[in-house]
């Protein structure tokens, strides 16, 4: 069973989805997660990145994206109790990034 769902929106993000993901990827974590990636019309090599880790992989044209509808698209296609999004041009500051933040819902 998925515990987290990591939801990641992406526009032409080339320089920066690989670290994210890696990052993403190399997380200390006690629970299973998942990563949902929603690309909204890259016409970079994001797509091209993206596709080398485990992504759920979705792919909407670039008029259809809306900061709040796209989030919540990414949430519809969630399995995990816990939802975190994650800009894609955001990287985790440590391994454990993802474990600190569900500590908190430990009690």
């Amino acid at each position: 069973m998925v515990e987290t769902s990591i939801l990641i929106l992406a526009k032409n993000e080339e320089q920066n989805i690989v670290q994210c993901l890696d990052a993403v990827f190399s997380q200390k974590v006690y629970s299973n997660f998942e990563v949902i990636f929603i690309d909204s019309g890259s016409s970079d090599r994001t797509i091209e990145f993206a596709k080398r880790y485990p992504i759920q992989f979705h792919q909407i044209p670039a008029e259809q994206f809306h900061h709040s509808r796209t989030r919540n698209l990414a949430a519809t296609l969630a399995h995990g109790r816990y939802l975190v999004y994650v800009a894609a041009d955001a990287f985790p500051a440590s391994s454990s990034w993802l474990q600190s933040l569900l500590d908190n819902f430990r009690d």
